[in-house]
């Protein structure tokens, strides 16, 4: 019997180790951005320090904490789940606030699909209901991930929550937003399209124009031939062509550019104690 009871103790003790290493210990210092992969190839130190910065700015500006935190598995757990526990075992947010935000990443493999989840804390699921959550995700995150852009997927997406934070616009204005520059992208590539076939009509003109000019400049002084008149036509359209392309490059100019900078810093930083309550939205790629 003591032998069963030792071995059940053993197992139980197991058991809880295991448990609690599926969900990531919180960092000590307390970072606002966490590659915890194997390779810690993700993001580079340069986009780390970035992102830290904005994070961190946010922070101090509001007392809104978002974390990144980026994981090789999710252990058994679905993405919302993990990104929950993530949440409330590092206590991201102020404790009477509950203002906390966890923004989760597992990576696509070749065994398994991406995963991109960003939870709430209580306090913060009126300002991000569960619908701008999946928006984000699916709008500013996903697209990148695709296209292996993982630094500008963060980017962007923690700048629509740096503004909804900061309260610049509503979640629903940035859903009605975000409805309208789909439609945007739709009118430019018509516009390109567009825009295409008048200049390609635009230079046929141009080139028509100057086959018939010339056919009536030699008519007017040599007798009509069907080969002369082919060949007029080929000389003034290639004639109205080159003479089309050079107005166009003597009212052509421009000249421009733009400038850049960085910044850096940091002040102390802790979590504080905030609580998670089952709000956010994600997806895969």
């Amino acid at each position: 019997m003591k032998r069963i009871l030792c071995l059940f103790l053993i197992f139980l003790s197991c058991l809880s180790m295991f448990a609690g290493n599926e969900i990531p210990s919180r960092p000590n210092p307390a970072r606002l951005v966490n590659d915890l992969t194997t390779d810690h190839d993700f993001l580079s130190s340069d986009e780390i320090s970035s992102l830290e910065t904005k994070l961190r700015t946010l922070n101090d500006s509001t007392s809104v904490q978002a974390v990144i935190v980026i994981v090789d598995d999710l252990a058994g757990y679905e993405p919302s789940q993990f990104a929950q526990q993530v949440g409330e075992t590092w206590g991201v947010g102020q404790k009477k606030l509950n203002n906390g935000l966890v923004i989760l990443i597992k990576p696509k493999t070749l065994s398994s699909k991406g995963e991109a989840f960003i939870a709430t804390g209580y306090g913060m699921e009126g300002i991000m209901p569960d619908a701008v959550c999946k928006r984000i995700v699916e709008d500013e995150m996903i697209p990148n991930f695709k296209e292996k852009q993982y630094y500008e997927a963060l980017d962007d997406a923690t700048d629509v929550i740096v503004k909804l934070a900061k309260k610049e616009y509503s979640a629903s204005e940035y859903i009605h937003n975000s409805d309208n520059s789909n439609l945007v992208i739709f009118a430019i590539i018509i516009g390109f399209f567009v825009c295409g076939i008048l200049g390609f009509l635009h230079w046929f003109f141009a080139g028509a124009s100057g086959s018939v000019i010339a056919a009536i400049a030699w008519f007017s002084n040599n007798p009509f031939t069907l080969s002369a008149l082919l060949i007029c036509l080929i000389i003034g359209f290639v004639g109205g062509l080159l003479a089309h392309g050079i107005m166009l490059a003597k009212v052509d100019g421009g000249g421009g550019g733009f400038s850049s900078g960085g910044s850096g810093g940091g002040s102390s930083f802790s979590f504080g104690g905030g609580s998670f309550g089952g709000g956010g939205g994600g997806g895969s790629w």
